[in-house]
């Protein structure tokens, strides 16, 4: 099931605080239009909450930089902000960033 973060407006106001994706997107009508159930992450965890949580995860960016000798996964100021500490596995050399076929 998909979980949205908080929101960063970072690539437009470095120092401007997260924001609920709700407060800005129609998060019903987009889980309408996926046909998938979408839950936003203070659903999740209380966006106060001190605890450092444990998450495993897929790394597709790790896996399709192959220019460099060794690649590690996108970081990400959200981690921080959603206290996670992310366990991630690359996966298999198969999996392309783009579908087949398309540039």
């Amino acid at each position: 099931m998909p979980i949205i973060p908080k929101s960063l407006s970072n690539h437009i106001d470095p120092g401007a605080p997260p924001f609920v994706f709700g407060e800005v997107f129609d998060v019903p009508r987009l889980s309408q239009a996926i046909g998938n159930h979408l839950l936003q992450w203070h659903e999740v965890k209380d966006a106060e909450s001190q605890v450092l949580d444990y998450l495993g995860c897929w790394t597709v960016w790790e896996t399709v930089q192959q220019h460099i000798e060794v690649p590690e996964p996108r970081q990400s100021p959200s981690l921080n902000l959603l206290k996670l500490d992310v366990l991630w596995t690359r996966t298999p050399a198969w999996v392309e960033l783009m579908g087949h076929g398309i540039s």
